[in-house]
């Protein structure tokens, strides 16, 4: 199942941050940024979508497969010649 949020908190240093997902009643999501797509960079505030699955280190919930939401319209789009 694929959920959407937005990121809340990121630590660069540490390569890890937090998506908000779902109702009031969700806590919000750990990631690590081995789940992002390569060379990709997130910043608070950007929409994602994303799988949950147990870390089997830790045995807790983390996002993975996380994908950046294109939140940009075309007119925000410069081309580049």
């Amino acid at each position: 199942e694929r959920l959407s949020g937005e990121v809340t908190f990121v630590n660069r240093e540490k390569r890890f941050g937090f998506i908000r997902y779902g109702d009031s009643g969700t806590t919000d999501m750990f990631f690590h940024f081995n789940e992002l797509p390569y060379g990709a960079e997130v910043d608070r505030g950007d929409e994602v979508t994303f799988s949950i699955a147990t870390d089997r280190r830790k045995g807790k919930d983390a996002a993975t497969n996380i994908q950046i939401s294109d939140s940009r319209s075309d007119e925000d789009l410069v081309e580049m010649r």
